[in-house]
């Protein structure tokens, strides 16, 4: 809102106004709506001290004091979202009143945007410093990073379909429970759900740590605990002894064929982590090998001399007689794919065994059978042969 003052002069930019960025630091950085809600209902916790379910007017005004709001702003907030007109507020309200608040922050943006967004821009700003500038080539990073997770999956995809880039994705991701409260809303729940006995101690100890330990332990206890819930999470499926090594077999046929063609990935293929790059590794040698194929046959054919980077790479790769038709450039073209085509099988293994179990934590469900022959010629089959049965069920 502040841009519409700038007049056309040289505007450095404007930060989202105050109460939108007290409401996010209050719920502690919330990166999504679900994160958003579950820290609204704690927040409502905190300032009903009287444990009714309500909050009362001196209830609001003494929390909006300690932000630093005015009581006129507090009963401002209690007067727009007391949708039954009992001068209180209930959890439900109270909510609804704060993502109203990010409704109206930005022209144009709803609460969900204004979240991700904040989210976002806290990647390149962890300090919350009011005073940073956004670089051009920080957001160029931002809205590349978007477009990729963006384009990742249209929705539509089978599992069959999946290239390798996209199985990468799907295995590493960080599943998370949305279990439904009373009222039907979404609240997120992670995987401490598995841990529930130390969560419950850690809850039951939390007053005492945080009044015992100095900021530089907080950090480190922060840290320990992201490693232990990625653990958790990479727990979700285990590599099989023959998965290992097919995995190191691709492993090594990427980097020999990379030294062959002389590609410089800067990658450290001795690396535990390698696994989740040899996707976007195969992928670079396929479009490499294309390169070098169609030059060999441009320059056989044609009778156009080469360049000097095509010379110094034919030089380079003895074991590749690129200049007899290109044969050898297609049988290695075979074996990346061949090597990718065993990657995916892989990951698509990995991948159906973190499905069973997120299905046996309930994570995943599965939906029930329709019965109406989408699901191909054995499922109308069995319709024709048990349909009687299916229909007396229905019944």
């Amino acid at each position: 809102p502040e841009h519409s003052h700038c007049e056309g002069k040289h505007c450095q930019g404007h930060q989202l106004p105050e109460f939108p960025k007290i409401i996010m630091r209050e719920l502690g950085n919330p990166a999504d709506l679900f994160e958003f809600r579950e820290a609204s209902s704690a927040w409502f916790e905190r300032i009903d001290v009287d444990l009714d379910g309500t909050l009362e007017k001196d209830e609001i005004r003494k929390e909006w004091e300690r932000l630093g709001q005015s009581e006129r702003q507090a009963d401002f907030f209690l007067d727009h979202f007391d949708s039954d007109n009992s001068t209180t507020l209930d959890e439900r309200e109270f909510e609804d009143g704060l993502l109203s608040s990010m409704d109206t922050t930005v022209p144009g943006m709803t609460a969900v945007h204004v979240i991700t967004l904040w989210s976002l821009f806290r990647q390149i700003n962890p300090n919350d410093d009011d005073n940073s500038v956004v670089h051009i080539e920080d957001f160029e990073t931002i809205s590349k990073n978007l477009t990729e997770d963006a384009f990742s999956f249209t929705g539509m995809e089978l599992f069959e379909s999946l290239n390798a880039k996209q199985l990468v994705t799907l295995r590493g991701h960080n599943w998370a429970r949305r279990d439904a409260d009373a009222s039907g809303a979404c609240i997120n729940s992670r995987f401490d759900e598995l841990l529930e006995e130390k969560t419950v101690e850690k809850h039951q100890n939390k007053e005492a740590q945080e009044t015992a330990e100095s900021d530089a332990v907080k950090e480190g206890r922060k840290n320990s605990n992201g490693a232990e819930e990625k653990e958790i999470a990479t727990k979700l499926y285990t590599p099989t002894s023959k998965q290992d090594e097919q995995l190191q077999e691709i492993s090594n046929f990427c980097r020999n064929t990379c030294n062959k063609l002389k590609m410089h990935t800067g990658i450290n293929f001795d690396d535990a982590g390698v696994v989740d790059l040899l996707a976007d590794v195969l992928s670079d040698l396929t479009v490499e090998l294309a390169d070098v194929l169609k030059h060999s046959i441009r320059d056989r054919t044609l009778g156009h001399e080469m360049s000097d980077a095509h010379v110094q790479l034919y030089e380079h790769t003895d074991k590749l007689d690129m200049m007899e038709g290109g044969i050898e450039t297609y049988k290695l073209m075979l074996e990346v794919t061949r090597q990718t085509e065993l990657l995916k099988r892989i990951f698509s293994e990995q991948i159906e065994q973190i499905a069973w179990n997120l299905k046996g934590q309930g994570v995943l469900s599965l939906p029930a059978l329709e019965w109406d022959g989408s699901l191909g010629p054995q499922e109308r089959v069995a319709i024709l042969r048990l349909g009687f049965l299916l229909n007396a069920y229905q019944v």
